[in-house]
């Protein structure tokens, strides 16, 4: 029978159920939190204005392990409060490039498969359609006011190095773990992001390494620029 209009079906409800249940097992099975350490990483980005990183993307699949991780390269930038610019590239396929850009009014999604064919060019609002990647975005830049519209948080101290810490994100709402069982953020010494783990409900795990970053330096308007449609 079919739910009534503004009512939740009972497989909605059980989701949700399901979902919540969960995340307060992996929080009583995971060593808690330290609200004052999660503090002083929020406090150590809060100031942010800027950021532009390089950094490598390796994925793997539990269901397939004996399979060689898929490796791309990448670099992006963004500015406070929502223009960033993430681009991917591979080493095996030197024409091949993705982009994802957002000027704070429009996103777009460019994708280029071959030298000899134009680019694919997907242009909408901002905040349609990229909630993935201002989730990658928000965890490198350790916005986590932004992170807990989705995610409870915890903070925990790293054991290498012995002044970092460990950030663990578990999805909050049914929507958000359909894509993603949890998050692993590894900051450094100076709580700034080094590595990204995204474990996805399908085995697949994605991990990004940051190999360089600049905080706070001057990016040319022109970056954020979204390409006109054909």
């Amino acid at each position: 029978m079919a739910s009534q209009p503004g009512f939740p079906g009972f497989s909605s409800i059980l989701r949700v159920a399901c979902v919540a249940a969960l995340a307060a097992w992996a929080s009583a099975a995971e060593p808690a939190g330290d609200p004052a350490l999660l503090e002083r990483i929020a406090a150590a980005h809060r100031s942010v204005a800027t950021m532009s990183a390089r950094f490598e993307q390796r994925t793997t699949n539990a269901a397939a392990p004996d399979e060689a991780p898929r490796v791309m390269q990448g670099h992006f930038e963004m500015a406070v409060p929502d223009r960033y610019n993430l681009v991917l590239t591979k080493t095996n396929d030197p024409d091949w490039r993705q982009r994802f850009v957002c000027d704070g009014k429009r996103s777009a999604e460019i994708e280029q498969v071959a030298a000899d064919m134009d680019a694919s060019v997907k242009v909408r609002d901002a905040a349609a359609g990229d909630a993935d990647i201002r989730r990658i975005i928000s965890c490198a830049r350790g916005d986590f006011p932004e992170l807990a519209k989705d995610f409870a948080i915890r903070a925990l101290p790293a054991e290498v190095p012995a002044d970092g810490a460990v950030v663990i994100l578990v999805p909050a709402n049914a929507e958000v773990a359909k894509e993603l069982d949890r998050v692993r953020i590894e900051l450094g010494a100076d709580l700034r992001v080094r590595t990204l783990t995204l474990e996805q409900p399908s085995g697949t795990r994605i991990g990004i390494s940051v190999t360089a970053a600049t905080y706070d330096a001057p990016i040319a308007p022109e970056t954020f620029a979204i390409p006109e449609r054909d």
